[in-house]
C-alpha cells in the first residue's frame, strides 16, 4: 500500500459522515493502540479506560479490536483476524464483547452522547432518551 493510500485511507477513518466513523483500534499484530483525533478532547480518564479495555481485549482474544460508529450512529464492536492467527478465539471475542458492554455500559453511553452531540450536532433532547435504550 503506497503512502497516498495509507493517507486516503486514513482520512476515511477519521472522517464523519460515511458509513463509518472508528472511535478506536488495537491490533494484536503489531501492538499499537490508535485514537481517532475526534475524540481527543473527551476526558483523559475516558481515553485511558478506551486504551485499556482496547489493548486487553487484544491480549486475551488476539486480532483486531475496532470500537466504531456506523451509519446509525450506534457505537458497535468489531474484530478481524489473520487467518494464521490461532490466538484468536471466536468464542472468546463474543463474550469478551458482551463483557465490555455490561461492564462499560456508563462509559459508552457516554462516549455516544459526546459523538452524537459534539461531533454530529445533534442537541441532547434529540438523543437522550434513544441513547439511554441502547444502553439498558
Amino acid at each position: 500500500m503506497s503512502e497516498e493510500e495509507k493517507d486516503e485511507k486514513e482520512l476515511k477513518l477519521e472522517g464523519v459522515g460515511s458509513d463509518e466513523t472508528v472511535l478506536c483500534a488495537a491490533s494484536s499484530y503489531d501492538q499499537k493502540f490508535y485514537l481517532n483525533p475526534l475524540f481527543s478532547k473527551l476526558p483523559q480518564e475516558i481515553k485511558d479506560d478506551l486504551k485499556i479495555v482496547s489493548v486487553m481485549f487484544v491480549e486475551d482474544n488476539g486480532g483486531i479490536f475496532l470500537m466504531k460508529f456506523d451509519r446509525n450512529r450506534k457505537l458497535v464492536m468489531t474484530t478481524e483476524a489473520k487467518e494464521s492467527d490461532y490466538n484468536y478465539d471466536d468464542i472468546g471475542v463474543g463474550m469478551s464483547i458482551r463483557a465490555i458492554q455490561k461492564k462499560r455500559a456508563r462509559m459508552l453511553q457516554e462516549i455516544t452522547l459526546y459523538y452524537r452531540a459534539v461531533i454530529c450536532g445533534e442537541t441532547l433532547e434529540q438523543i437522550e432518551k434513544e441513547v439511554e435504550e441502547d444502553f439498558e
